[in-house]
C-alpha cells in the first residue's frame, strides 16, 4: 500500500481508541501519529516534536538509523491503543495507563521488496506526558 495509505490507518489507529474517555488520550495518539511519522518517513528531528526525555528519543533515533543503515525504511508501524486511562495526580505532568500494540510494520527493501515484521502484542505502559511551550510530550515511559 501506498506510505499515504498507512498514514491515514496510523492516525485513526493512534487518535480513536475504544474505552479513551480522557482528551489526554487523544494528545497521546497525536504524538504516536508523529513518531510513526517520524519513523516511515526517516525523518528523525520528528522525534523532538514526540518526547522531552532525550533516552526515549534516542531510542527511536538508533532504531530508524538501524533500518537505514541497513538500506530498509519502514512501512506501518503504528501504534494501536486498545485502551487508555488518566491516573489523576496532582501536578503539571499527566500519568496515562495505556495497553498498546504495534500494528503492521513491513521493512522495504531499496528494490521496494516488502518483509512483515514480527506482530506485537499487547503492552501495558504508564506514559508521562509533561507540558513545553510547544505542547505536550512523552517525559517518562514505565
Amino acid at each position: 500500500m501506498t506510505q499515504w495509505w498507512w498514514a491515514v490507518v496510523a492516525a485513526i489507529g493512534s487518535l480513536v481508541s475504544p474505552g479513551d474517555r480522557d482528551p489526554m488520550c487523544s494528545v497521546l495518539g497525536g504524538l504516536d501519529v508523529t513518531r510513526t511519522r517520524a519513523l516511515t518517513t526517516e525523518r528523525p528531528h520528528l522525534l523532538a516534536r514526540v518526547y522531552l526525555a532525550d533516552d526515549l528519543r534516542e531510542r527511536d533515533e538508533r532504531l530508524l538509523a538501524s533500518y537505514t543503515a541497513r538500506g530498509l525504511r519502514l512501512e506501518g508501524a503504528a501504534t494501536q491503543r486498545r485502551s487508555c486511562r488518566r491516573v489523576l495526580e496532582p501536578g503539571p505532568d499527566v500519568r496515562l495507563v495505556v495497553v498498546d500494540v504495534l500494528g503492521p510494520t513491513w521493512a522495504v527493501d531499496r528494490a521496494g521488496e516488502r518483509r512483515r515484521l514480527p506482530q506485537d502484542r499487547p503492552t501495558r505502559r504508564v506514559v508521562s506526558l509533561s507540558p513545553t511551550d510547544d505542547g505536550w510530550r512523552v517525559s517518562r515511559v514505565e
